[in-house]
C-alpha cells in the first residue's frame, strides 16, 4: 500500500496543503466533532526532518478526503469558517485595486 506526503494528497483532492493543514488543526481541536471524524487520521514517519514530522496518508484515505471535501461548507459562514485563511497576505496576493 503507498503513503503519500501532504504535498500529494493535496494535489490529487484539488486542495491546497494550507487547506489539508486547516482541515486537521479543526480536527485536533475539535475531535468530538461530528465533522473531524469524517477526516481520515493519518500516520506519522519515524524519520524526524529537524523541525517535525512527516505525516503520510495511505492511497485509500484519497478518496475519504474528497468525500469530506465535497461535504464540508467552504467559506467562513461554516463550521470551520474559523479555520479559514485570513484575507490577504502580502501585496501580491491583492487583488487589483485592493491594495
Amino acid at each position: 500500500m503507498a503513503r503519500l506526503r501532504i504535498e500529494q494528497v493535496a494535489i490529487l483532492v484539488g486542495v491546497s496543503t494550507q487547506t489539508l493543514n486547516r482541515w486537521y488543526k479543526f480536527k485536533r481541536e475539535n475531535p468530538e466533532d461530528e465533522v473531524s471524524k469524517q477526516l481520515p487520521d493519518y500516520a506519522t514517519d519515524d524519520i524526524s526532518r529537524g523541525l517535525g514530522y512527516i505525516r503520510l496518508w495511505d492511497s485509500e484515505d484519497v478518496w475519504k478526503l474528497i468525500e469530506f471535501k465535497q461535504n464540508v461548507h467552504p467559506g467562513r459562514s461554516g463550521r470551520m469558517g474559523k479555520y479559514g485563511g485570513r484575507g490577504t497576505h502580502g501585496k501580491n496576493n491583492c487583488k487589483e485595486g485592493n491594495t
